[in-house]
């Protein structure tokens, strides 16, 4: 009976020591390439962006629908809706991958955004979450 006892635990000990460096091993952080994340609710929202050591690089915004409006295709391209969620790529461009939550608060890091804005920041974090969550679409110059 105790011989049974003790190579039950031993074998527990091993599977939590296994399953431990498993955990360990991880690396939290994204791969080094191209990323394409969506959002698609009511309003669509669609970014290409690249990850290079840990930072946004390359954001662009693939299709972006508010209120059923185009505002990739608007002729004068002089949407302040636009411009706001332009900002926030700009925002975006170098930082950190943790620095999408600082969306969260806008009025913080974007100056030319509104409180009273229609502009819904919740959209892009998720697009970019998306894309993150699916991982590397495409191997950019810096992975091949």
């Amino acid at each position: 009976m105790k011989k049974n006892f003790t190579v039950v635990t031993m074998a527990l000990m091993i599977s939590a020591l296994i399953f431990a460096l498993m955990i360990e091993s991880k690396d939290p952080s994204p791969k080094n390439g191209i990323y394409l994340g969506s959002f698609n609710y009511s309003d669509e929202m669609t970014v290409e962006f690249e990850v290079i050591n840990g930072r946004y690089a390359n954001l662009e915004y693939k299709k972006l629908k508010d209120d059923n409006i185009d505002l990739l295709t608007l002729d004068d391209n002089s949407s302040s809706t636009l411009e706001v969620y332009n900002d926030a790529l700009e925002f975006l461009n170098g930082k950190e991958i943790h620095s999408v939550d600082r969306l969260y608060n806008p009025g913080k890091v974007l100056p030319k955004f509104e409180l009273d804005s229609d502009v819904d920041f919740g959209k892009l974090i998720s697009a970019i979450n998306n894309g993150l969550s699916r991982d590397v679409y495409k191997l950019s110059s810096v992975t091949q």
